[in-house]
């Protein structure tokens, strides 16, 4: 029960933290090549003066959309990826102690 609990927990936190990594996968990206495009000069160089309000305003933007607005979604996955382990390990104890319950009474008959 208790591990049953620190995974609802544990496990939770961390299938939300993937799904929110998948989900503004490309709000990143194109934030990345927007920093890129309006930033590194040829040469390399940074100058001193970029600005980057319009590639922040367009992630902000972006993240909404692919987010912040689908997170209800979100969290019916991330409750089917939590509970969904959590099932499966259930079942397996049930069987394997149903399993070795059959066995000792086959010995003690």
């Amino acid at each position: 029960m208790v591990l049953s609990v620190i995974w609802i927990v544990a496990g939770g936190l961390w299938t939300r933290s993937v799904l929110i990594e998948s989900q503004g996968e490309f709000a990143r990206t194109r934030y990345r090549m927007c920093l890129a495009n309006h930033s590194i000069q040829p040469d390399g160089s940074i100058p001193a003066d970029t600005d980057w309000k319009r590639c922040d305003r367009q992630f902000d933007a972006d993240w909404k959309r692919d987010v912040t607005d689908h997170w209800d979604g979100v969290n019916g996955l991330n409750a089917a990826f939590t509970l969904a382990p959590l099932l499966v390990a259930w079942l397996l104890v049930y069987a394997i102690v149903g399993l070795v319950r059959w066995i000792r009474a086959g010995f003690v008959a």
